[in-house]
């Protein structure tokens, strides 16, 4: 592992040399590349010797520090799971990079990671600290991933979509503003092609914006491949574990025991092609960071079906119907969509721009079918065993809670809620697993379902108690 960080610090290195030789200096340059090189090795080698773990006990034991000893400890019974990885200098190496989740917040301060382990190693600790999951490959997986699949999911889904459009978008404003000494040829050379009759610099814009397009979706397509390829989900006993990657191979593991919930999220581009993805919620795991939704992530893309059927293999009990949300909801819906557009109109107006004003009114149509389907989404169902939610247009997120994994219940009411007899109706998991609402729910059944949750909750509220007067 040392040889391969020499070899990345080197990089630079080499870059820099380059450029010195370009200027003449070679000498003077190459002396302290080589000095920062030798020095980085040499910090590398001085951590790698004070770097101790091991299981002591009951516990894991980390130390690390040159100058200032780190010890960290943590209790076996506080692991969540554990994520052994490989990107490609670690498989070529035969190492795995080892993350032990063991918060209590789901925050980045409870992870402990071993950056470079040998795989005999990274299984055997995985196999201490969680149980036996090397079974998993041989077993017959009740998940896999189709790379059809995930290209599609990945050229339609915010997911891999954001960074490339970034990129694009970076791009085409250095176009915009690189000035007629790049345009002007571009320009000229398409009207000539299309024997001038059509104005060259629309012609090129467009040209260079579909072919923008087409890279961010090939990008998009290829790194969801890349990321979820080979894709599979085994449950060995009191486990679910998941591996994943072509270029870097992941396995995570996951104590069945913290698991609070899951989460079926649609996008809105995935709805007409009945695409979802399957993610767990884990007590100490947070599962909207970009690390922690990977490793809670049960199923990347697939068929809406057969992401409700790996719902039910995990938690049977899943209620199968769900009561929707009264009328009631919808005119708060669709005012909450439209309220922000209509202000946009407003101030456009206010300033003179009547044309943009005329042209950001067309955007109330595309709102109010938004504030619809937010109310058609809405939906909430308790069969006794567990708890099911659903809200969302742009993500449309249903949610499968256990009971059990609840520990705080709000219920919150604004005064144009209580005027239409509504009300919100939170639940809180563990620390990490975040919570879940019923947005808009009848006031009435609101109160039945929390019933039903804890028969003892409205008797706590209802229970006259001795109040304490402060004088």
């Amino acid at each position: 592992m040392l040889l391969a960080a020499g070899g990345v610090a080197g990089l630079p290195a080499v870059i820099i040399v380059g450029l010195a030789i370009a200027q003449g200096e070679l000498g003077r340059i190459a002396n302290i590349v080589l000095t920062v090189l030798v020095a980085g090795i040499g910090w590398g080698v001085a951590e790698w010797w004070r770097f101790r773990y091991g299981v002591v006990g009951d516990s894991l034991v980390v130390e690390r520090g040159i100058f200032t000893l780190e010890r960290k400890v943590v209790p076996r019974d506080r692991i969540r799971g554990i994520d052994l990885s490989a990107p490609v200098i670690h498989r070529l190496l035969g190492l795995r990079r080892v993350t032990v989740d063991a918060a209590a917040e789901g925050g980045k301060g409870s992870e402990l990671s071993l950056s470079a382990v040998s795989i005999a190693d990274g299984e055997a600790l995985q196999r201490e600290l969680l149980g036996d999951s090397t079974g998993a490959e041989a077993a017959a997986p009740i998940a896999e991933a189709d790379l059809r699949t995930l290209a599609v999911a990945g050229a339609t889904g915010p997911r891999w979509l954001a960074v490339p459009f970034g990129i694009a978008a970076a791009t085409a404003g250095a176009l915009a503003a690189a000035g007629e000494d790049v345009w002007r040829p571009l320009a000229d050379g398409a009207r000539d092609r299309v024997g001038g009759l059509a104005d060259g610099g629309v012609l090129t814009a467009l040209l260079i914006g579909a072919a923008l397009l087409i890279a961010v979706v090939i990008t998009a397509a290829v790194a969801s491949v890349l990321s979820d390829g080979r894709f599979r989900l085994s449950t060995p006993p009191g486990q679910l574990v998941s591996e994943r990657g072509l270029l870097r191979r992941r396995q995570v593991s996951i104590d069945r025991g913290r698991l609070a919930a899951l989460e079926v999220r649609e996008p809105l581009t995935w709805r007409p092609l009945r695409l979802a993805g399957v993610r767990a919620r884990i007590t100490g795991v947070g599962a909207d960071s970009g690390a922690g939704a990977g490793r809670t992530q049960l199923h990347p893309a697939t068929d809406i079906t057969v992401a409700e059927t790996l719902v039910r293999r995990i938690l049977p009990a899943v209620p199968r119907d769900a009561r929707g949300h009264p009328r009631r909801a919808l005119s708060r819906r669709i005012v909450r969509a439209t309220v922000p557009v209509a202000l946009l109109v407003l101030s456009l107006g206010l300033v003179g721009r009547l044309g943009w004003a005329i042209a950001a009114a067309a955007l109330l149509v595309p709102a109010v079918w938004i504030g619809r389907d937010r109310w058609r989404s809405l939906a909430t169902g308790f069969n006794g065993r567990l708890l099911r939610l659903r809200e969302g247009s742009l993500s449309r997120r249903t949610t499968i809670v256990d009971p059990a994994a609840i520990v705080e219940y709000r219920v919150r009411s604004s005064p144009f809620q209580r005027r239409a007899d509504l009300c919100t109706m939170e639940v809180r998991m563990g620390r990490g697993a975040g919570s879940a609402r019923a947005l808009d729910i009848d006031a009435s059944h609101a109160a039945e379902t929390a019933r039903r949750l804890d028969p003892s909750l409205l008797h706590k509220f209802l229970t006259p108690v001795n109040a304490r007067t402060h004088p």
